[in-house]
């Protein structure tokens, strides 16, 4: 509106005109399947049709990116693109503006599945952990928690606390390094702690050509 919000947040943040504060910003590992329950795309002609609207010129290579050959892996397909395109790009994009912007940027990847779960966690599903409200309802569904969900609760608390403390969640026997756009990395959150790079780094360089290009 020029007044409350000056530029546009792309503008402001490309430019640097921001608070430069230190950054903790991460994501979960199957993002997309939150989104998908009232999707109406069903089968493999609805998710063409969806990716064509999309994409456009792109269309044949998101299919190869995200492909669904059978009615029965649409849902995978619609839930990784969505993931990728409304959280997982937006992610690696702050943090790579931020490093730019000469600040640390914290990135996180968090693939533990609550309760021994097969599945993997979906969108939001870190934040009972960092709040340590594990016990409370999940979007009105009741969960199993195991030690192993209360540890890792703990685990993450203590470096939320230090982060927001300090700006920087290191200490305590865990090792965090700043983003660096040059290996595209980030830390792990599960039953241990790890290093990794690269998360659905083809994807996003898809995206991230799409989205240059108008």
């Amino acid at each position: 509106d020029g007044w409350v919000l000056p530029e546009r947040e792309r503008t402001a943040f490309a430019a640097g005109n921001y608070h430069r504060v230190p950054l903790m910003i991460g994501a979960v590992e199957y993002e997309g399947a939150f989104f998908i329950r009232n999707i109406p795309i069903k089968d493999v002609v609805g998710f063409r049709t969806f990716v064509q609207a999309g994409f456009g010129k792109w269309a044949e290579e998101a299919m190869t990116l995200y492909p669904a050959p059978s009615d029965a892996e649409v849902p995978n397909a619609v839930a990784l693109l969505l993931g990728d395109f409304m959280v997982h790009w937006s992610n690696r994009a702050l943090s790579r503006l931020h490093a730019k912007h000469g600040q640390p940027a914290y990135r996180y990847i968090f693939t533990h599945p609550t309760g021994g779960d097969t599945e993997p966690p979906t969108h939001v599903e870190d934040v009972p952990y960092i709040f340590g409200a594990l016990d409370q309802s999940y979007f009105g569904r009741e969960r199993t928690i195991i030690d192993k969900d209360r540890a890792l609760s703990d685990q993450m608390g203590r470096l939320w606390v230090r982060f927001a403390a300090t700006g920087d969640p290191n200490g305590g026997g865990v090792t965090w390094p700043a983003y660096d756009a040059a290996q595209d990395n980030y830390l792990v959150l599960d039953d241990s702690f790890a290093p990794a790079a690269g998360w659905r780094a083809e994807h996003l360089d898809f995206l991230e050509q799409v989205l240059a290009t108008g």
